[in-house]
Formats: C-alpha cells, structure tokens, sequence
C-alpha cells in the first residue's frame, strides 16, 4: 500500500529530529505514556506529537500506536474546518495504517476499515482511487470477513475507478458484482434482516446498470434477474423487461417471470399486451385473447383500445371464430376510423374464405354472394389489390344471367354472415 503525502504534518516536535543512535527505550517508553494517557480521555490534539513522534522513531514498540495514530487523526479530521488541515491529517491516518501493515500486518477487519475510509473520505480523490479499489479487491479474498459498510461501497468505488482511472472489462465488472452478491448471499441466511440486505442488492443493480449501459447484453440481465425473488421485485422485473426488449434478448424465462409478477403486482395494458404477444406467439389463441380482454379494460386510451380489439380480431380470425373476429374488428372501427382499412380488410377475408362452409344453394351466384360481401369490405378499405383479386371470383355476366341475376341486383347472403349486399358480375372474357 503506497501513500503519498501532499503536505507536511502540522505538528512536529523537536524530539523528532533525534537521530535514531540517540533515542533510548527509556525515551520511547516516555513518549508512549503521553499518547496513552492522552488517548484514555480522547485528548485527540495532546497526543498527536507524541504519536508522530513514534510512529517516525518506534513504530514497532506497541500496536497500540498506530491504534492511537488512526483514531486520532481521524478524530481531528473530522472536527476541523480546515480543508487543508483535514487533508493532511487524513493523510496521516493512512500512513498509520501503513505502519501498521509493514510492522504488524493487517488484519481482516482493520481492512475493511481502511477500505471503508478510502470510500469515505478518498472516494473524489482521484490520486487514491487505485489504492482504494486494490484495498477493496483485497477485503473481498476473504469473504466471510466482509462489513456492511464494504458491500455497496465496492461496486460505487470500483465505479469511480472504470471512470477515473483504467477501464475496468465487463469480466472484471462481474467480478466485483459476483463478490459482493455471493457475500449477501451468506449474510441473508445467517442474518433475519433479509429486506436490509435486499435493499444493498438492489443499490448494488443500480450501480451495475449504471457501469454496463454502453455494453448491456443477456448475461448481464440474466444476473440482474437473479433479484427477482427479492421485495423489490416489482422494480427489477421493470428493469428486466425493459433491458431485455431493448437488447433483444428474446422471451426468455426470466422474461416470463417478470412479466407473471408485474401483472400480478402492477397490471397495465402493456403488460397484459406483451403477454398476449407471448401466448399468441406459442398459438395459445384463447388465452393471448383473454389477456388482451384485460388490457382492454385497462386502457382508457380509444385509439389504444381499437388496435387492442383488432388484435383480439384477428386472434378469433386464426382460431376460427369469424362472427367474434367480425365483432371486435367493427368494435376497432367505432373506437378508431383510422383502423378501417386494417379492419375491413380483415373482414373482407373472414367472407372470402366462407366460401366452403357457406355453400348451401344449388344456386352457384348465391352460393359466389360471399365474395360480393367480401368484395364490399375490400372497397371500404381502398384496398385495390384485393378488390382485384376477388373480383375474379365473381360469376360472369352471362352466368348470373343463366341463373336469373342481374348485375347490382339486391342479394342476401346467409350462413354467419348474414348480411344482404348486390349481385356482382364479370365480363365474360
């Protein structure tokens, strides 16, 4: 662990300039008792030249001293108002810690603290980021060790060095997420306070997020996914469902589940829409139109409900249902007129393909009546090419003749259709 040093301590006492030769245990002795002493009453600023003093000329006499040096420099850090002065005197708490690294090593905890102050008082430092983001990695080899101060944390810091100092991979990013979830992980089940560590989990995604938005692909999704079971699940399906339509993931089963919990927790039209889609897309008809059914009672929109009820209308039209495909996609026309073309297409095709099933007379114009109907929904729509096309189902004019019909002569058509129209002819060529 490297420091440096910005500024000369503001204390410094004449005994310091004894050279090593001349300072005798009987002086380090003298010098500890001023900071102990000091240190038992929180006589933070007396003990600070005694605890110069040592960690510069015996450093190794007592752990103690760093202890002392930590806590003191901290605590007068804090209380000073003096930019500069807060700053060397937390440079000075790093250089205890230093200390006490080469000449007792840390420990586990006495890691976490230094970690957890580097993010307190370093983490806009741009000049201690690498320190601190080493210290971190550090803290994380040991687990089970790990404070709750140094789970959000990390991540924040390992942000602030992606940012300030060397682009972290997505690899290494994972890495630092994977750490700190399995290190949860271990905390939920040992501790009751499930919805604390929920919530680290939660800050801990956003940060994620954050780091990965140039870069969001389905793995990373696939580990945000992970918090779906947590009391926040509401907001991580939203994140889930969205990252995954814009990254295109694909109905994935972490897609599902985040739709089943939204519907459940938050219905919308659109949720109920996107699962509709779902089903639709495995041809599961009749329960892609009852949840459409729900996004139309939902929707207060009418240019929304009529794409709605057209949807519904041409789910019927693929189950066979032709008198409910007609049903919704009249209900799309009132709500909409600007679904007319879509929606009397529709229908243009549900009596067109009537033809087989409405087939009943001896008479082949009664029997040609659907495509008249058919052909009246196609000019409704302007559509041309299928106002052609289905012309050529028409009977010709000597036919119709044969048959005693005339051109525009009135004609009802039966079958579920229902409807009355006129006779259609074409020429005899």
């Amino acid at each position: 662990m490297k420091v440096f040093v910005t500024a000369l301590l503001c204390l410094v006492i004449a005994s310091a300039h004894i050279s090593a030769q001349e300072i005798t245990q009987k002086d380090i002795e003298r010098e500890y008792v001023k900071a102990d002493d000091n240190m038992r009453f929180d006589y933070y600023e007396k003990a600070t030249p005694a605890l110069h003093w040592l960690l510069k000329n015996a450093p190794s006499f007592n752990r103690n001293v760093q202890k002392y040096a930590v806590e003191a420099f901290e605590n007068l850090a804090l209380k000073t108002e003096n930019e500069s002065k807060k700053r060397v005197l937390l440079d000075s708490m790093l250089i205890a810690y230093e200390s006490k690294e080469e000449h007792f090593g840390l420990s586990d905890l006495d890691k976490n603290k230094l970690a957890f102050r580097y993010f307190k008082y370093f983490r806009d430092d741009k000049s201690k980021l690498a320190d601190a983001f080493a210290m971190y990695k550090e803290v994380y080899e040991s687990p089970t060790s790990v404070i709750n101060n140094n789970l959000v944390t990390y991540i924040y810091m390992a942000q602030r060095y992606d940012k300030h100092v060397a682009n972290l991979s997505q690899e290494e990013i994972l890495h630092v997420y994977n750490g700190i979830a399995n290190v949860i992980g271990r905390k939920k089940v040992m501790d009751e306070s499930t919805a604390k560590f929920d919530k680290y989990l939660s800050q801990v995604d956003d940060v994620l997020v954050r780091m990965t938005a140039e870069s969001m692909n389905c793995e990373i999704i696939e580990k945000l996914a992970n918090g779906l079971n947590r009391a926040d699940s509401v907001k991580v399906s939203k994140r889930v469902m969205g990252l995954s339509l814009d990254v295109k993931c694909g109905r994935t089963a972490s897609f599902e589940e985040a739709l089943d919990i939204l519907s459940r927790n938050e219905p919308t039209p659109g949720i109920f829409k996107v699962l509709a889609q779902s089903e639709a897309a495995a041809k599961n008809y009749e329960d892609a139109i009852s949840l459409y059914k729900k996004a139309f009672d939902l929707e207060t929109d009418n240019v929304k409900k009529s794409s709605i009820q057209l949807n519904i209308a041409q789910l019927y039209q693929l189950n066979m249902n032709k008198p409910a495909a007609r049903e919704y996609a009249l209900s799309a026309i009132s709500l909409d007129d600007a679904k007319g073309p879509a929606a009397y297409t529709l229908i243009g095709h549900l009596y067109a393909n009537s033809y087989n099933e409405c087939s009943e007379s001896d008479d082949d114009v009664e029997n040609r009546a659907v495509y008249f109907a058919a052909y009246d929904m196609f000019e409704k729509a302007k559509n041309q090419s299928m106002m052609k096309e289905i012309s050529l189902q028409f009977p010709t004019t000597g036919s119709a003749f044969s048959e005693g019909h005339y051109e525009n002569d009135t004609i009802e058509v039966g079958c579920w259709i229902n409807i009355e129209t006129k006779v259609r002819t074409r020429s005899n060529n």
